[in-house]
């Protein structure tokens, strides 16, 4: 959003569009609606930044991610071999 709002204080020869989604991970569903919409209204797309990752990494905030698909036995592994606090992935 600070990219956005700082570039926004210039002009450019071309649209610059910023888009969000959040929980990609459970399908990219904001994603996929963002491109079939393009595609349906023929827009031009020059480039692409995906700035996937804009929060801490589970090192930086002293926690491991456990794969939500992770079976009990295997958490359980997970928080046994791990000297850090352990949370489930997001």
């Amino acid at each position: 959003m600070e990219l956005a709002r700082v570039m926004s204080q210039y002009d450019f020869d071309k649209t610059l569009v910023f888009v969000t989604f959040a929980g990609e991970e459970q399908g990219l569903i904001g994603a996929t609606l963002q491109a079939t919409k393009a595609r349906k209204e023929n827009v031009v797309i020059e480039a692409v930044l995906n700035n996937d990752i804009i929060a801490p990494t589970p090192a930086a905030t002293g926690a491991s991610a456990i794969p939500r698909s992770a079976c009990t036995a295997t958490r359980a592994r997970i928080r046994l071999r791990s000297s850090c606090r352990v949370t489930p992935a997001r």
